[in-house]
């Protein structure tokens, strides 16, 4: 049986064999090359191409992948899977962009003849929230289980309605911070009374589920307070947009994507007119419940409610409103 190899990183993201064996002399090399992964998520290393062969060399292994400190791939060596080899791989890596079915870092490493070099690694896989609201990318591996990547810090909803999620931000001297974040693309939907969600791919079910209740509502905004594990506490998620009225659907919040896109958020409402200049709406969830939030409207969007809730409203009745079905008798 052959001795026993440990590997490690050094600090330039270089494979470090080492022998693990007290029975056979210390062995240590350093092999210059690059990480990536492989089919099922496995990790390779890329040795540079020697120049007596055509075909590049590559080292496999099999184990468990990890997230520490935000930058720090860790990869720990199955040791039945690796003929008893062992090791824990450290890989500084950024994170650098978010795809529903991708994540992808940026690795640094140095050549022999101390020359900078930059790469990327790419783990597939898909993106969801855990039970304390954190976002998590599910590494899909070769034998159907999984390992899971969690994003500890803060992400927040930018401008575009994206989440966001910051990496780093940096104070510059006379200038505006600069901040680096993974921006997801994707949709909301509300997915039952208290689960609002991202969703990044419908198909492959990666999306963020987020435990929340609704806070409030008012002219271009809806307002949802988070439940548990949120960071900071008392985290809120605020969607910016127009709302509008549908015979049809309900109450519509509508939320402007990229292009001619469109994003919505359906509510069912108890509505009445008041004051004859306002629509005054108590907003029901898809079940009818009603969710504790009122909302006032402008009179001109009665009429994308169609000729039977003008008049509902002109006599002075309630008119009730159902999400996804629109007017109820």
């Amino acid at each position: 049986m052959g001795s026993k190899l440990r590997f490690e990183t050094d600090p330039h993201n270089r494979l470090l064999v080492r022998s693990s064996s007290l029975r056979v002399p210390q062995y240590r090399r350093t092999l210059e090359g690059t990480f990536k992964a492989g089919k099922g998520n496995v990790l390779v290393y890329q040795l540079r191409k020697s120049s007596g062969s055509d075909v590049p060399q590559q080292i496999k292994f099999t184990g468990n992948w990890t997230f520490e400190k935000g930058e720090t791939l860790v990869f720990t060596l199955d040791k039945w899977s690796n003929r008893g080899h062992t090791g824990k791989l450290y890989i500084g890596a950024k994170a650098i962009d978010a795809r529903s079915d991708e994540l992808v870092f940026e690795v640094n490493t140095k050549n022999t003849d101390n020359s900078e070099r930059f790469y990327l690694l790419r783990l597939t896989g898909i993106w969801q929230a855990d039970m304390r609201n954190r976002l998590n990318f599910v590494v899909e591996k070769e034998r159907g289980d999984c390992d899971r990547l969690t994003f500890e810090g803060s992400w927040s909803i930018n401008e575009k309605n994206q989440l966001a999620y910051v990496l780093a931000s940096r104070r510059l001297k006379r200038k505006k911070d600069r901040t680096r974040a993974l921006v997801f693309k994707g949709e909301w939907e509300m997915a039952d009374r208290h689960t609002l969600s991202y969703v990044l791919s419908r198909e492959l079910g990666s999306r963020f589920d987020f435990q929340v209740g609704l806070r409030r509502a008012g002219e271009g905004f809806v307002r949802y307070e988070m439940f548990i594990g949120a960071h900071p506490a008392g985290k809120s998620i605020t969607l910016k947009g127009n709302w509008n009225l549908d015979a049809r659907k309900g109450i519509i919040f509508e939320m402007k994507k990229e292009g001619e896109r469109v994003s919505r958020l359906t509510f069912g409402g108890k509505c009445r007119l008041a004051r004859g200049k306002v629509i005054e709406a108590h907003l029901l969830d898809a079940a009818g419940k009603d969710t504790g939030v009122s909302l006032k409207l402008s009179r001109a969007l009665a009429k994308g409610a169609g000729e039977g809730f003008l008049e509902v409203l002109a006599s002075g009745r309630e008119c009730v409103l159902s999400a996804g079905y629109g007017l109820l008798w």
